[in-house]
């Protein structure tokens, strides 16, 4: 039986390749490995570069089978060259990865990331396919039990958060900002600061009592625990920033 019907070959290939999620993809065997994906949502923008020029930078985030979530980061000086390479992963509804050197935790990105600009094999997967039909639906789990999570923390951390909208705050200030107190079910809060207009903007379509997640907020210790900031990335120059998701399908705040 072929592995994708139809829609990847050759045949041989294929069929030598073991199918694991991503905490299972080493730099020794991501030849022997792939991985099915759902792309979730991306970005690309234009970055300053050294003696007054440019370059551009794609993020593509993906899940896993297990809500694991991958940033796949591609870099050019060309704007239809990173467009093409990123349409790769987030055109096809689902994808199979390989060959790609995956990280876990860099100091830049919250759990799983890669640099796919010149490496990893990316095909399109049949949606009728079984890996493909358990990705339907399926969004980057984030963490929720944020008394562990300010156990462990050390501050500049980056993380995924989850949790309800138990109130809302907007300072006056000279820049742009809201605060969401954040509930998880163990009825811990955590504030997380949204800096900038286009978050701010998305605050405030937000009730209390929705459920949000915020995708790689930065981390930092107080007195009380910690806090999260976060700004959309393509409002910071670096280009490392942090995404607000409101629409959550069958979100629930857990304790993991």
């Amino acid at each position: 039986m072929h592995l994708f019907a139809g829609l990847l070959s050759p045949r041989s290939e294929n069929m030598s390749l073991q199918e694991v999620t991503l905490e299972r993809i080493t730099k020794s065997n991501t030849h022997m490995v792939m991985v099915v994906l759902r792309p979730v949502y991306h970005e690309m923008k234009q970055l300053p570069g050294k003696d007054k020029g440019t370059w551009w930078k794609s993020i593509v985030r993906l899940v896993d089978q297990k809500g694991q979530g991958l940033y796949a980061e591609i870099r050019g000086s060309s704007e239809s060259g990173v467009r093409k390479r990123a349409q790769e992963f987030y055109q096809p509804k689902y994808i199979q990865l390989t060959q790609a050197v995956v990280v876990q935790n860099s100091l830049f990105l919250s759990g799983f990331s890669a640099d796919v600009t010149n490496k990893g094999k990316v095909s399109p997967v049949a949606e009728a396919h079984a890996s493909a039909m358990k990705l339907r639906g399926l969004f980057p789990t984030a963490r929720s039990n944020f008394g562990v999570l300010a156990e462990h923390s050390e501050g500049k951390e980056r993380a995924d958060v989850i949790g309800k909208v138990t109130r809302k705050e907007t300072p006056t200030m000279r820049v742009q900002k809201m605060t969401l107190w954040l509930k998880d079910e163990s009825f811990n809060e955590l504030a997380v600061h949204l800096w900038g207009g286009r978050f701010v903007a998305k605050g405030n379509e937000i009730d209390v009592g929705s459920v949000v997640q915020v995708d790689n907020a930065l981390l930092s210790k107080i007195p009380a625990g910690i806090e999260a900031s976060c700004e959309h990335w393509m409002d910071i120059a670096a280009g490392i920033g942090s995404v607000l998701c409101m629409s959550i399908p069958q979100a629930v705040v857990s304790r993991n």
